[in-house]
C-alpha cells in the first residue's frame, strides 16, 4: 500500500466510481492520450477501449466493490 495520501486518494475515488458504475467520473482523471495496461492481455488499451470493457462488466453486475487490493507505486 503506498504512502502517498494522494496516491491512495486518487485510488479510492477510483474504486468508488468504478463500484457505482460512473463512466463519466472514471474518464476525468485520463489524459487524452493515457493507455491502461491490462494482465490478462498483456496489452495497453485506448481510454474508449477500457471504457467499453467497463462498460460491459457494468451491465453484467449488480454488486461491485473492491477488497484485498495492494498498491504498487
Amino acid at each position: 500500500m503506498s504512502n502517498d495520501p494522494v496516491v491512495n486518494a486518487v485510488a479510492d475515488k477510483f474504486a468508488r466510481l468504478v463500484a457505482g458504475g460512473d463512466l463519466d467520473g472514471l474518464c476525468a482523471p485520463y489524459t487524452l492520450d493515457a493507455r491502461i495496461w491490462h494482465n490478462t492481455d498483456d496489452k495497453a488499451k485506448t481510454i474508449e477501449e477500457n471504457l467499453e470493457l467497463l462498460d460491459g462488466l457494468l451491465g453484467v453486475t449488480a454488486l461491485r466493490r473492491l477488497s484485498d487490493t495492494s498498491r504498487i507505486v
